[in-house]
């Protein structure tokens, strides 16, 4: 049981079986003893019984590793390479951008949208649903009623402009690396969720939830927190 629950954690772990490998004592084991039975190993995107989460595992993947974004973007800024960052922060590097995020941030659906993942511009363009307290106490806190604050911030540190003009390569690298990690992908990650909620409780009362999107929006959720 142990065993079986840790393979199912694997993908919070940032751990795939083919870094596990094999061991020598289980093999010397199983060589004594044919009868003994270990679980195998499962792919990080499944579950404990081995099943995909949603319907689309390809998107979980590009969600899950929209963090690794940050990373790129936090590098290429360090380098002076602000060009490159802007890119990597529009499209994404190995995440997916989003063919058009701004109809997903009123609207979630299982469109087109749903063939991508997202970019950090597009989780930052999103607009924090109303029960999203952290996504509206980071607007309270500075004093914003944009939602869009986080991506302006964000900008800013990329191409040295404003309060960011004075500031050496590592600061701002610092900085967007902050804002991309805490004021985008946290409150998108609780944003999700909610959405997810509204989705499965038909909220627009149109007595048709639609189960694709439910699924969708809660791995995008699940997915951010784990990156």
């Amino acid at each position: 049981d142990a065993i079986e629950t840790l393979y199912s954690r694997l993908v919070c772990l940032g751990i795939t079986c083919d870094m596990i490998g094999d061991s020598l004592f289980l093999r010397d084991t199983l060589d004594t003893d044919p009868g003994l039975s270990w679980p195998a190993c499962q792919d990080p995107l499944a579950n404990s019984k081995g099943e995909y989460p949603g319907s689309r595992p390809d998107l979980f993947l590009a969600d899950l590793t929209a963090d690794l974004d940050v990373r790129a973007i936090g590098a290429l800024v360090e380098m002076g390479a602000e060009n490159a960052a802007y890119d990597a922060y529009r499209w994404g590097v190995h995440s997916l951008a989003s063919s058009s995020s701004s109809s997903e941030s009123s609207s979630p659906s299982s469109s087109d949208d749903d063939e991508h993942g997202f970019s950090m511009e597009s989780a930052a363009e999103l607009t924090y649903h109303p029960d999203n307290t952290v996504g509206q106490s980071f607007l309270q806190y500075h004093s914003e009623t944009t939602s869009n604050y986080a991506q302006v911030q964000t900008l800013k540190a990329l191409r040295g402009e404003s309060e960011f003009s004075t500031a050496t390569l590592v600061q701002r690298r610092i900085a967007a690396e902050s804002i991309m990690v805490t004021m985008t992908m946290h409150a998108y990650a609780i944003d999700s969720m909610h959405r997810a909620v509204d989705a499965c409780e038909d909220v627009n009362g149109d007595d048709s939830p639609d189960v694709g999107t439910e699924a969708r929006l809660w791995d995008r959720g699940v997915a951010s927190l784990s990156g």
